[in-house]
């Protein structure tokens, strides 16, 4: 059974799933209070205070892949996609966070590059398959 006493040290419960639409206006004030340097793992407890029902890892993950003003949230364009796959090319796929910092210096998360550098990948391979297809059905009827 638990300790009654213990109640009022206990912080709300965190919640699973999807933050709400729009992003909640505490955690913003918040953040912009918050020097984006600041927000490491240890110092999320101040923007935790704010929004009480997501923990400090939560709040630091959804600033550096979600409300950063720096991100870019467009489209990628012909130019990104180059960068994208320099960087691949020099530190190789899965080293996703040094790709970002080579290629976007802070403007492209590790995982926007990740998911892209997948669509990028299986447009080629069914590029690849269309051509193949192509030439050994021609052989075909050679």
């Amino acid at each position: 059974m638990p300790n009654p006493r213990l109640k009022r040290f206990r912080a709300a419960a965190p919640v699973a799933g999807p933050w709400p639409p729009p992003l909640p206006r505490p955690l913003l004030r918040c953040l912009a209070r918050v020097a984006a340097s600041r927000l490491t793992l240890g110092g999320c407890g101040q923007v935790q205070e704010h929004v009480p029902t997501r923990d400090g890892p939560k709040c630091r993950e959804k600033w550096h892949n979600v409300v950063n003003p720096a991100l870019i949230q467009g489209p990628w364009t012909a130019e990104d996609d180059t960068a994208l796959e320099l960087a691949v090319a020099e530190h190789g796929a899965g080293k996703w966070a040094k790709v970002a910092d080579h290629a976007f210096h802070g403007t492209r998360t590790d995982d926007m590059c990740k998911r892209r550098w997948g669509k990028l990948a299986a447009g080629e391979a069914a590029r690849h398959l269309k051509v193949t297809l192509r030439a050994s059905s021609h052989s075909a009827r050679i």
